[in-house]
Parts: structure tokens; C-alpha cells; sequence
């Protein structure tokens, strides 16, 4: 949806002609009041009056390796990036400093996105020390209770619910 209408366009073009089509404080004064915009920026009304005249926006030239690095996988760039600051927090000049720890926590973050990029879990890695506990101290069996698990998912969802 445009910010603004074609009719509010109208009313600016149609109000800046009765001042002699120029951008004076006073022609944008009235179109503010007019469109009760008190805000509405001078170049926008600008861009209306002079649609052949406005600026387009010029494309950077983007470097070689910028395009190939834009190439390159999301999750492989995220697996770089853990490698490269988990070899810096291994440096014997930064493990007693601070930028090590900083160095693991960006690290553990790329690894996270790597994995969710990849549809690996993140989460399920965390809870599933915990399940397994409390699924031995049941006296179960944690192959069977998975395994039951998978049976069920794969049953219809109205079975299942019964």
C-alpha cells in the first residue's frame, strides 16, 4: 500500500501550481494543512512535482568478494564464522582475556543458526539429557519409549487423540 494517494498527490500538484508551481514554505505549509500531514517532508512533494527530475537511486558496484561470499550458503557462512572465532578463543593470547569468552558466545550463536539453517535441532539437544533422566528414573526403556513415540506420530492425529 503507497504511503500516499494518487488524490493526495493531486491536492499537493494542484496547491503548489496556485504558487506558481515553486516549493516556497508557504505552498508546503498549506499542503501539510491540507493533506493534515504537519510532518510531510519537503522532497517528497518535491519528487510529485518533478516526477522526470527525481533521483533515482544509484546501484553500488559490489566487490568481487562480497558477490562470491553472497553465493556461498547462509549455514556455510555461519559454520565459518563459528570456526574462525572458535580458532581465535584457542589462541593462548586470548583464552585469559575476555575477547575469548566473547570469541565462544559468537561461536555458539553461529553453530545455533548453522543448525537451525539446516533443519537440525537447537533446542531438542538441550531437553534431551533431562528426557532421558526422567525416563530412566520410570523404569523405562528409552528405545521403546521412542520408539512408541514414532509409532504414534505416525498414526492419524483422530487416533491418536481417542
Amino acid at each position: 500500500m503507497p504511503l500516499y494517494t494518487e488524490g493526495q498527490k493531486a491536492i499537493a500538484i494542484e496547491i503548489a501550481s496556485r504558487h506558481a508551481t515553486e516549493l516556497n514554505a508557504s505552498a508546503l505549509a498549506e499542503i501539510r494543512l491540507a493533506l493534515n500531514n504537519p510532518t510531510l517532508p519537503k522532497s517528497t512533494v518535491w519528487r510529485w512535482l518533478h516526477p522526470d527530475r527525481a533521483t533515482k537511486k544509484k546501484v553500488s558496484t559490489v566487490s568481487i568478494a562480497v558477490q562470491e561470499k553472497a553465493a556461498k550458503a547462509l549455514d556455510q557462512i555461519f559454520e565459518d564464522t563459528a570456526r574462525a572465532y572458535l580458532a581465535h578463543a584457542q589462541k593462548p593470547d586470548v583464552v585469559n582475556k575476555t575477547s575469548g569468552q566473547a570469541a565462544v558466545l559468537a561461536a555458539a550463536t553461529a553453530v545455533d543458526k548453522m543448525r537451525l539453517l539446516r533443519g537440525l535441532p537447537t533446542e531438542v539437544v538441550e531437553i534431551l539429557p533431562g528426557l532421558m533422566s526422567a525416563i530412566v528414573a520410570r523404569g523405562l526403556n528409552p528405545v521403546v519409549v521412542f520408539k512408541s513415540f514414532y509409532e504414534r506420530l505416525a498414526l492419524p492425529a483422530e487416533i491418536v487423540e481417542q
